[in-house]
C-alpha cells in the first residue's frame, strides 16, 4: 500500500510564487492584462449596486426626464465598458492560463526524457509521475486554474476592502460578524482538502490502472489479442473491478466537500439573516432612508458574494498548490549524480572499446535477490561476444548495465580503463548503441527514425538500411526514406512487419556509430533466412565497433568470437561455440535441445514438401 502524506511539501504561498515567476518570465505583458479584471468587475459590481439608489435619489429631487434619461445612460454607458472590458480580460485569461499549463507540461516532459532510466521501471517513481501529471493534466487542472484563482482571489480581496469599507460606515460589528463566519468555512474547507491530500497516494494509482485500461484497447498492437482470445469481457471486468474502488474513493472525498458545503450554507443563512435584519431594523427606526436601504442592501449581498467567492477560490488555490507539490516533487526528485559529472569517456568513432566487469552485482528495487551477482568477464577491443542463457539468466540487465541506463549496486565497469559510474551519464550514452527486444519509433520519416536526433546524412542512412537489410523494402515505398511511420499520428504511415521493424532498428543502431554495440535478441522477429543473412553480415555490422550480443538461438553465437553463459546471474561457462561444445556443460546440452528441435522441423518440411 502507498504511503500516506500528511504534509504538504510547499505551502500555498511557495507554490503561487514559483508559478508567478514563472509566468512573469514566459509573459510579462499577458500576466500584467489579466489582472485588468480587478478593476473592471470592482467598476461592474459598484454601477449595479449604485444604479438603483441614483435613481430613486433622482426621482426623489424632482429632476426632468431627460436629467433621468442622463443620469440611465450615463450607468448604462459605464456599465457596457466594464461589461466588454470584462469580456475582453476572461479571454485572454483563459488563452494565457492553456499556454501557461502546456509550458508546464513542456517542463515535466523534459524531466521525464531526462530523468533516470531506473525511476521509469519503480512503481513509486512512476506513481509519483502519475500523480505530478495531474497537476497539468487537462483545462480544469492545477497548472491552469492558478492563473483564474490568483486573479480571482485579487478581485475578491479588493471587493471585500471596498464593500467592507462601506459597511464599516453602518456598523463595523456587521463586518466583523460576516468576517469571522468567513473564516471558519475557510478552515473547514482546507482541512477537507488537507484530507484529500493524505489520501491521494490511494487513489492515483488505481488512476493508473484505469488509463492503462482505457488505452489498451485502443492500442494496434492490443487489438489481435483482444479479439482472438476473447478478453473484452475479462477487461470489462476488471475496468468495472477498478472503477468501482476508485468510485470509492472519490465518494469518501465527496462526502467531506458535502459536510463543508452544508456548513457553509448554514453560515451564510446566519450571516445573511444577521445583515437584512440589521438593515430592516435601521429602516424602521428612521436612521437610514429608503435609498440608503436599498444600496446598503445591495452593499451585504455584494459582500456575501465576494467572501463566498474568495472561499471558494482560496479553497481551489489549495488543491491546486497540492497538486503543484506533487509537481515540484518530481521536478526536484534528486537525479543520478552521474547526469552531473564532467568526467567523460575515453572512446573514439571508428575505435572499438574495451570492458571489464569487476565483481558486479546488481539488485532490481524490492527485489529479493541480484539480478548479477559478483560478474566478472573482460572484454577486449574489437571482440564479438554473446551472453547466453535461460531466461532470468542477467542478460538484459548486463545490457542496461553497460548502457549507463543503470548503476552496479556493488563492483564496477569499465570502459578503456576508465569507471563508468565516474562518468558523465550523457557520455556513457554517447558512447554506446543498442538494438532491443522492443522496438519504438517516432512519427517522423524512416530518414529522421534512423539519424534519430542527429544530421541526416541520405547516403548514410540508404548504407544503414542496406547493411540491415531493409533498404530494398524502403526504396519501393513512394517516398522512400521519407515516408512517415507510426500510423497513430500520420494516416499514410508505413506499416511494417515485425522483422522489418527489427531491422530499422538495427539500421539506428548503425548510424549513431558507438565504439560499442549491445544486440539484445536483435533476430527474435526475423524469419531464419533474414536472420541467416544478417549473420553473414555480422562482420560488416560490428565493424570497428566492439560488440556484445544476447539471443535465446545457440546457432547464431557461432559467429562470435567468444561466448559467455550465464546461470543464476553468474558466468558458469567461457569460450567458443566448438569448446564449450567439446566440455559438455549446460550450453552444449542447450545448443542438444534446440538442435533436436531444428533437424525435427526440417524432417517435418521435408515430409511436406515430398
Amino acid at each position: 500500500m502507498a504511503e500516506k502524506r500528511s504534509k504538504p511539501r510547499y505551502s500555498t504561498v511557495q507554490n503561487v510564487s514559483y508559478l508567478l515567476k514563472s509566468w512573469w518570465a514566459w509573459s510579462r505583458a499577458r500576466l500584467l492584462f489579466n489582472f485588468l479584471l480587478v478593476p473592471a468587475e470592482i467598476l461592474l459590481s459598484l454601477l449595479g449596486i449604485a444604479m438603483a439608489p441614483a435613481i430613486l435619489n433622482a426621482l426623489s429631487r424632482g429632476v426632468t426626464p431627460m436629467e433621468l434619461c442622463g443620469v440611465i445612460l450615463a450607468f448604462t454607458a459605464g456599465l457596457c465598458a466594464c461589461t466588454a472590458l470584462k469580456h475582453a480580460v476572461e479571454g485572454s485569461e483563459r488563452t494565457a492560463a492553456n499556454t501557461n499549463r502546456l509550458r508546464l507540461v513542456e517542463k515535466l516532459c523534459g524531466r521525464i526524457m531526462t530523468c533516470d532510466y531506473a525511476q521509469l521501471e519503480d512503481a513509486e517513481a512512476r506513481a509519483q509521475l502519475n500523480r505530478a501529471f495531474t497537476f497539468v493534466r487537462s483545462n480544469h487542472s492545477g497548472g491552469e486554474e492558478v492563473v483564474h484563482n490568483v486573479v480571482k482571489i485579487t478581485l475578491d480581496a479588493v471587493g471585500l476592502v471596498f464593500y467592507g469599507a462601506m459597511l464599516c460606515t453602518l456598523t463595523p460589528w456587521l463586518l466583523v460578524l460576516l468576517a469571522g463566519l468567513a473564516v471558519v468555512s475557510f478552515l473547514a474547507g482546507r482541512h477537507a482538502a488537507n484530507l484529500e491530500y493524505r489520501d491521494r497516494s490511494e487513489w492515483t494509482v488505481l488512476d493508473e490502472k484505469l488509463d492503462y485500461l482505457y488505452e489498451k484497447p485502443f492500442a494496434f498492437e492490443a487489438g489481435k489479442d483482444l479479439r482472438l482470445y476473447s478478453i473484452g469481457g475479462w477487461f470489462e471486468s476488471l475496468f468495472s473491478q477498478v472503477l468501482g474502488a476508485r468510485s470509492g474513493w472519490e465518494k469518501k472525498t465527496q462526502a467531506r466537500w458535502y459536510a463543508v458545503d452544508a456548513l457553509q450554507g448554514g453560515l451564510n443563512l446566519v450571516r445573511d439573516g444577521a445583515a437584512y435584519a440589521l438593515l430592516l431594523v435601521l429602516v424602521l427606526n428612521g436612521t437610514i432612508l429608503a435609498a440608503d436601504f436599498v444600496f446598503y442592501f445591495g452593499v451585504v449581498g455584494g459582500f456575501s458574494a465576494w467572501m463566498t467567492e474568495l472561499i471558494e477560490k482560496l479553497r481551489d488555490l489549495t488543491r491546486c498548490s497540492l497538486e503543484c507539490c506533487e509537481y515540484r516533487a518530481f521536478l526536484e526528485a534528486p537525479d543520478d549524480p552521474r547526469a552531473k559529472a564532467e568526467k567523460t569517456v575515453p572512446v573514439s568513432p571508428g575505435k572499438p572499446a574495451s570492458i571489464v566487469f569487476d565483481h558486479v552485482s546488481f539488485h532490481y528495487p524490492g527485489a529479493q535477490q541480484d539480478a548479477v551477482h559478483d560478474l566478472s568477464f573482460s572484454i577486449h577491443p574489437g571482440e564479438k561476444v554473446a551472453l547466453v542463457g535461460l531466461n532470468g539468466a542477467g542478460k538484459t540487465t548486463c545490457v542496461k548495465l553497460l548502457c549507463g541506463l543503470y548503476t552496479p549496486t556493488a563492483g564496477k565497469i569499465f570502459l578503456n580503463g576508465v569507471d563508468l559510474a565516474a562518468c558523465n551519464r550523457d557520455a556513457v550514452f554517447d558512447a554506446v548503441t543498442a538494438v532491443f527486444q522492443d522496438v519504438h519509433f517516432l512519427p517522423v520519416s524512416i530518414a529522421l527514425n534512423v539519424a534519430a536526433g542527429q544530421t541526416v546524412d541520405r547516403a548514410r542512412v540508404q548504407r544503414c538500411l542496406e547493411l540491415s537489410g531493409l533498404w530494398e523494402r524502403v526504396s519501393r515505398l513512394p517516398d522512400g526514406m521519407d515516408t512517415l511511420l507510426e500510423k497513430t499520428v500520420n494516416e499514410n504511415a508505413a506499416a511494417f512487419s515485425g522483422g522489418e521493424q527489427q531491422k530499422l532498428v538495427l539500421a539506428r543502431a548503425l548510424y549513431k556509430d558507438a565504439p560499442l554495440i549491445l544486440l539484445d535478441e536483435p533476430t527474435a522477429a526475423l524469419d531464419p533466412i533474414a536472420e541467416n543473412e544478417m549473420y553473414q553480415k555480422y562482420g560488416a555490422l560490428t565493424e570497428g565497433r566492439t560488440s556484445v550480443f544476447i539471443s535465446h538461438r545457440l546457432s547464431s553465437t557461432r559467429f562470435c568470437d567468444r561466448i559467455l553463459f550465464l546461470k543464476g546471474g553468474k558466468i558458469t561457462e567461457e569460450g567458443t561455440h566448438d569448446a564449450l561444445l567439446q566440455q559438455g556443460g549446460d550450453y552444449a546440452y542447450m545448443f542438444k535441445v534446440q538442435s533436436h528441435y531444428y533437424e525435427n522441423a526440417n524432417e517435418r518440411e521435408a515430409a511436406d514438401l515430398g
